[in-house]
């Protein structure tokens, strides 16, 4: 866990066998006394995972984000507004491709229009059997 002034980012992550879902939960909270606007939410997932889409899809019907983008270092989802004080859970799977100990891209929570005011998370790290 990471805190910065205006955002705090958790994720968690666990072992797991090969073609085994992990789960994950990137929570961003605002610490702002505002609300912030357009957020940009870069999950990092070790290599030789992926992400469920059909997780995806069910944050972007439940209105949690407006769209994401999967990357070949992780998840960026897209949040229109977060209230000051408040705090969302990004919960989505992703699951391994072949056997590996990695250590997964860091984690980052930044606005689109100021983003030089970034959280971090320290990157989790992953075995798969």
């Amino acid at each position: 866990h990471v805190r910065r002034p205006d955002r705090a980012v958790d994720v968690a992550a666990l072992d797991d066998d090969v073609g085994g879902q992990v789960h994950v939960t990137a929570t961003v909270t605002n610490h702002t006394g505002s609300v912030a606007n357009m957020l940009v939410v870069d999950v990092g997932t070790p290599p030789g995972f992926g992400a469920a889409a059909d997780g995806l899809e069910k944050l972007k019907a439940a209105g949690k984000i407006t769209r994401y983008t999967m990357t070949a270092r992780g998840v960026i989802f897209y949040v229109e507004k977060l209230a000051a004080g408040a705090s969302l859970d990004l919960k989505f799977e992703i699951s391994a491709r072949m056997p590996v100990r990695a250590v997964a891209a860091p984690t980052l929570v930044y606005s689109y229009y100021k983003p030089d005011q970034t959280a971090a998370a320290k990157p989790a790290t992953f075995t798969v059997r």
